[in-house]
C-alpha cells in the first residue's frame, strides 16, 4: 500500500492588510444579496500565482527552492485591483475575483517564471492572477 502523504498545494502572495479587508467586505455584501456564496474572511485573501495541485511531502523541498529562486532579488511593486468578477455560473458562483490593472505585467512575470521552474499547469486565459474575495 502506498502511503505518500499528498497535499494540494497553490502558491499565493498576501496583499496588505486594507485590500484584504475590502476583498472580504465585498465578499460579505455579495452574500446579503442572496447570492450562494461563503464570504472568505480577510486572513484568506490571497493572490493566487499558481496552482500545483497534488503534491508529494517529499517535493516539498525542491518546490520552496524553486520559489526562493524565483521571488529572489524582485523589487516590490504597485499593484491596483481594477474590476470584481467571478468564476463559475451565474446562478452558480464558486469565487470572487478581483483582476488587477496596474502591476498586471510584473505579477503575470512572476506567475510565468514559477511555471518555467515548477511546470505548466493550467494557465489562466489572460495570465491576470485574481484575488478572491467570496
Amino acid at each position: 500500500m502506498d502511503t505518500t502523504l499528498l497535499m494540494r498545494l497553490f502558491i499565493a502572495a498576501e496583499p496588505p492588510a486594507n485590500i484584504r479587508e475590502k476583498a472580504a467586505d465585498i465578499g460579505k455584501r455579495l452574500a446579503s444579496t442572496g447570492a450562494d456564496l461563503r464570504p472568505v474572511p480577510a486572513d484568506n485573501v490571497h493572490v493566487t500565482l499558481k496552482f500545483l495541485g497534488e503534491v508529494a511531502e517529499a517535493a516539498l523541498d525542491g518546490i520552496v527552492k524553486s520559489i526562493e529562486a524565483e521571488t529572489g532579488g524582485r523589487n516590490c511593486f504597485r499593484a491596483c485591483l481594477s474590476q470584481i468578477g467571478y468564476f463559475g455560473r451565474p446562478g452558480s458562483i464558486r469565487t470572487v475575483i478581483c483582476p488587477f490593472s496596474e502591476g498586471r505585467e510584473e505579477l503575470a512575470g512572476l506567475m510565468r517564471g514559477l511555471e518555467g521552474r515548477l511546470g505548466n499547469r493550467r494557465r489562466r486565459r489572460d495570465d491576470s492572477p485574481p484575488l478572491p474575495g467570496g
